[in-house]
């Protein structure tokens, strides 16, 4: 697999309407699963920002290539490309297709280090990440740390505690989610606001 080119230009200006034409076919190419043709565009692509590396990485793990989608993203690290929260979870979840705890915990520290930490979606793919690799301590060690666990990050380690047999504490996680709805749902009908999810 091809790595990464030239990084993308620090700074938050617009990209050029030919990146993010290439990104959009290639993110579309990846979900028809036509990985060879994604792969070539990619490499045609005289700019790799981080948006064209994560639907590789992405792309890569949906069909079946968790170890190609993790050599992407050291080679956009190694390019100079900054990780997002949507690469970081990319990364973790290609990190527990391929079964690389070791990995993944590179991919955690990172995480913390550039503050995605207490995303919901980054704790919910720890928590699948240290589950699928026989670590369920550092799973519930991830949730507890999650600042407001959102119903992925319940369901993630309810699964993943069913998986271990662990069904008296999933079923008083459940409870605890149910709880946690309750007193959310109460607090946007008071508030006027309207839920952001469907508990």
């Amino acid at each position: 697999m091809a790595a990464a080119a030239a990084p993308a230009t620090k700074g938050r200006g617009a990209e050029p309407p030919d990146v993010v034409r290439d990104c959009k076919w290639l993110d579309e190419l990846m979900k028809s699963g036509r990985l060879g043709d994604s792969l070539d565009l990619f490499d045609r692509m005289p700019r790799k920002n981080v948006v064209a590396c994560t639907s590789v990485i992405s792309g890569c793990t949906r069909n079946g290539r968790p170890k190609a989608a993790l050599a992407m993203f050291a080679a956009m690290l190694e390019s100079g490309v900054a990780p997002n929260d949507f690469a970081c979870n990319a990364a973790l979840a290609a990190c527990a297709a391929a079964g690389s705890l070791r990995l993944g915990k590179q991919v955690h520290s990172l995480a913390v280090r550039v503050g995605f930490a207490e995303d919901a979606w980054i704790g919910a793919c720890l928590v699948e990440l240290y589950t699928r690799c026989g670590s369920l301590w550092a799973a519930e060690d991830v949730f507890r740390r999650m600042e407001s666990p959102d119903v992925v990050g319940y369901t993630s380690l309810v699964s993943a505690l069913c998986r271990h047999n662990e069904f008296a504490q999933a079923v008083d996680l459940s409870d605890d989610e149910a709880g946690v709805a309750a007193e959310r749902a109460h607090d946007d009908k008071h508030s006027g606001r309207v839920p952001t999810s469907s508990w």
